[in-house]
């Protein structure tokens, strides 16, 4: 077979929090663009319900990220079945709503171990050269609050402002094996945890969120359509970079 003929294998990549809300968008997008991933969430169920429409063409690691252990086993098989990775992104998240004086140093730890720290451990794994393809792109969510300041949000600010500088200092190092790495920042999203903080606050609390945000809410399609970008040869040349996503909510 002539080399022009050979079929062009399709790009494969990890995404953590796939079960839903901006993972489970995300995956899906790619899915439907023909590539292969490898999905990592705690609820298997929600992973098995995603991929459904999609046979053969993902690996689905059950995976809780406050418990240290098991997962880098896992996605070094993931990786012999699917091929070497060109796109690793995390999604996965843990909110936190707590004033200083209620918030705990457990509680601090819970949500760096799933917000930060696994975005360490996994990139720290993938960034190996037999597991990834030439040219890999990083993207970890971000947040807004890792911009601007947020009464009662210092957990989950702090382990997001954590990810933007891992992200700027990891596009220095790798730069010259041509591994970009950026973040995304979103505003409010109309997702399932958007939906229990509103519960939980009241309308009130919705109809301020919306005032923050000049464009109005964002949805789970938004921040995928910047991941993907991001993903793209067309963002060859960006690293190091948090792209706010976010309705002009930092803008102000």
């Amino acid at each position: 077979m002539q080399a022009s003929e050979k079929e062009v294998q399709p790009r494969v990549s990890l995404i953590t929090g796939a079960a839903a809300g901006i993972g489970r968008h995300l995956a899906q997008d790619l899915l439907a663009a023909g590539q292969r991933l490898i999905l990592v969430d705690r609820d298997l169920e929600g992973l098995q319900s995603l991929v459904e429409p999609f046979p053969g063409r993902s690996t689905l690691i059950q995976h809780d990220f406050l418990q240290d252990t098991g997962l880098e086993e896992q996605v070094s098989a993931a990786i012999e079945t699917q091929g070497r990775l060109s796109g690793l992104i995390h999604v996965a998240g843990l909110s936190n709503t707590l004033p200083l004086k209620a918030l705990s140093r457990i509680d601090l730890e819970r949500v760096m171990a799933v917000n930060t720290f696994a975005a360490f451990d996994l990139v720290k794994h993938c960034c190996k050269a037999r597991h990834h393809a030439p040219g890999m792109s990083v993207v970890f969510v971000s947040s807004v609050y890792s911009l601007v300041g947020s009464a009662a949000n210092s957990a989950y600010a702090m382990s997001k402002a954590a990810l933007n500088g891992l992200a700027r200092s990891l596009a220095i190092e790798f730069a010259p094996r041509r591994l970009r790495f950026n973040c995304v920042a979103p505003g409010f999203i109309k997702t399932e945890m958007l939906d229990a903080l509103v519960q939980r606050m009241g309308p009130d609390y919705l109809a301020e969120l919306e005032r923050l945000h000049p464009l109005g809410l964002g949805s789970t399609q938004d921040v995928s359509n910047a991941i993907q970008f991001l993903l793209s040869d067309q963002a060859r040349w960006i690293t190091g970079s948090v792209m706010s996503v976010d309705g002009g909510f930092t803008a102000q």
